[in-house]
């Protein structure tokens, strides 16, 4: 039955090093006292600190299932389960939307985490859809390396310097990400 039991989506989103991953361990942590079944799961490319964990920069991990695709994802979530939680959302097709939208629609909490913007500055699709369609959005904002004001961006840096605006969209390895402001945040014409 449509909307039963309260299901809903919350959309957790911002620059690189703003606590995304923070804020979603405390509330599987949450759920997990309320004594609800939850699932994690992330992303296959998200290797950051772990294949099969969510990992903070300050060290905190969470057992995650590394899915490659919406396809394997539904798959794995389980009929008993009640809090389906997501990092790296932006790297899902926006298939991932229609997915949230059926648990949601089914009774299930679902909590999505992702960047919201690319090292252009341009929009992840699939954060932006996920957002508007949101019961709860936080947008979280990290600390410019460069000036300390608030950091809404992520500056991609190869071998130290801005990457171009001619770079591949998702790139992991060969380059570092560093969050800045809109007036430090550079992406040279290339």
């Amino acid at each position: 039955m449509k909307g039963e039991k309260n299901g809903r989506i919350e959309v957790i989103c911002g620059p690189v090093l703003c606590g995304k991953t923070t804020e979603l361990i405390r509330l599987i942590r949450q759920a997990e006292i309320a004594k609800q079944n939850v699932q994690v799961f992330k992303h296959h490319f998200d290797i950051q600190h772990s294949v099969a964990n969510l990992g903070t920069n300050d060290g905190m991990n969470y057992q995650a299932w590394s899915v490659a695709n919406v396809p394997e994802l539904r798959k794995a979530i389980w009929p008993q389960t009640t809090v389906v939680v997501i990092d790296a959302a932006h790297l899902f097709s926006l298939k991932l939307a229609q997915l949230a939208n059926e648990l949601a629609d089914a009774g299930k909490r679902v909590i999505i985490a992702g960047l919201d913007q690319d090292f252009t500055g341009t929009e992840f699709e699939t954060m932006a859809v996920l957002g508007a369609q949101a019961e709860k959005l936080t947008k979280l904002s990290a600390v410019c390396v460069v000036c300390g004001s608030p950091a809404s961006r992520s500056q991609r840096l190869i071998k130290g310097e801005p990457a171009l605006s001619s770079d591949i969209r998702i790139r992991l390895e060969g380059c570092t990400h560093e969050p800045r402001c809109r007036g430090c945040h550079v992406v040279p014409k290339g």
